[in-house]
């Protein structure tokens, strides 16, 4: 049943249209909605485009800059410098990727012709299905982030589930929060609230990180290589690990 609903996902966009084009002037509500969270209201704090990418280069070169300075100053075996070079090496290509793909970050989509694009044409994708107005989606939606900072070939995305009643029909989603994952345009996997993650409100990133790679839309393996390259630049390790725990 899951291959037959995810083949039928990969020709959903001529349907979409058609029924985009019937229904152009209605707003829809999705018919029913299950939660296993209490509402409450929250904002997000965002920046523009510009400033961040005027941000990352700034970064980027400050970096790069100081690290250089200080291997300088160090007396260590050649391939120790070697080894640190290459490892800045690593981190700016995956930051230059991050930038092209807007890879690193959980992205908003906020409509279904968007997200159809994104699924079927971005090899690797996470999609967490939210309400705003939902405790326990704002609780995904920052556990979430944390992950995709560390995985920059793995497109994350949100959709609010109550402007998307056409996807969340077909890919049947009933309660929220709902991560499902896409590999090449078929959803292979979903993770549906919080069962599979202790069923507790203090699950960690590694423990979503853990289960997400259970389906393969993500690699354990690419998250230890980008904490490798923060560790040696020296500024992220405790972040991670009080991030794991709040």
């Amino acid at each position: 049943v899951q291959q037959q609903h995810a083949l039928l996902f990969k020709s959903l966009l001529p349907e979409f249209q058609a029924h985009q084009h019937h229904h152009h002037h209605h707003h829809h509500k999705l018919p029913l909605l299950h939660t296993l969270s209490s509402r409450t209201m929250s904002t997000t704090t965002r920046v523009t485009a510009a400033e961040a990418e005027s941000a990352l280069q700034e970064g980027l070169h400050a970096r790069e800059e100081i690290l250089e300075d200080e291997l300088d100053l160090m007396e260590e075996p050649a391939h120790i410098r070697e080894a640190r070079m290459a490892a800045l090496r690593r981190e700016m290509e995956a930051l230059k990727t991050a930038k092209e793909n807007k890879g690193g970050k959980l992205e908003t989509i906020t409509d279904e012709k968007t997200f159809l694009t994104v699924t079927t044409t971005v090899e690797r994708v996470v999609c967490h299905f939210f309400h705003k107005d939902f405790r326990r989606c704002t609780l995904m939606n920052n556990r979430l982030e944390e992950v995709a900072r560390h995985h920059f070939n793995t497109k994350f995305i949100r959709l609010d589930a109550e402007t998307a009643p056409f996807i969340v029909n077909r890919l049947q989603v009933v309660v929220l929060p709902t991560l499902v994952c896409f590999v090449k345009g078929i959803a292979k996997d979903r993770v549906v609230g919080f069962d599979e993650l202790g069923n507790s409100d203090d699950f960690t990133p590694r423990m979503l990180e853990a289960r997400l790679a259970r389906s393969g839309v993500i690699t354990l393996q690419e998250s230890e290589v980008s904490r490798t390259s923060h560790s040696i630049m020296g500024y992220a390790v405790k972040n991670d690990d009080s991030s794991d725990e709040d």
